[in-house]
């Protein structure tokens, strides 16, 4: 594990943003069978859905294990949650190792408003090729 506990109840995006900074330390270190992550997911216990959509996003891309931490029993929470944590797609890409996970792929100035991430694609997959970021 890359990082302490993400500071919860609600859970805390700042805790969630600086622990997930810390995989850029590890990844040259995850592989099968030797994971680095940042803790377990918060989705859900955020106070915001697009809180929770990040947090679940990032987890996918960095191939860090997508272990739950909600309480399943509260519907309403899984309710509204239930999109972003069956989202084909968003595991796929966690599940697909390419070697490497997903890592920041520029950091910018402070007042930035976004911290693009990315994970390698697959160049046999002739839908992923051509696929660049600027």
């Amino acid at each position: 594990r890359s990082s302490p506990d993400i500071t919860s109840t609600p859970a805390s995006w700042t805790s969630m943003y600086l622990n997930l900074q810390t995989m850029n330390r590890f990844s040259a270190v995850s592989r099968p069978g030797c994971w680095a992550y940042p803790d377990m997911l918060e989705t859900g216990n955020f106070l915001r859905y697009q809180e929770d959509r990040a947090n679940f996003g990032a987890w996918a891309i960095t191939s860090s294990p997508l272990i739950l931490s909600l309480d399943l029993r509260n519907k309403s929470m899984v309710d509204r949650v239930w999109e972003i944590i069956t989202n084909e797609e968003a595991i796929a890409v966690n599940q697909d190792w390419a070697g490497e996970p997903g890592g920041l792929a520029v950091s910018q100035s402070p007042g930035y408003s976004g911290f693009p991430w990315l994970v390698a694609c697959d160049a046999m997959d002739k839908a992923q090729r051509g696929w660049s970021y600027n």
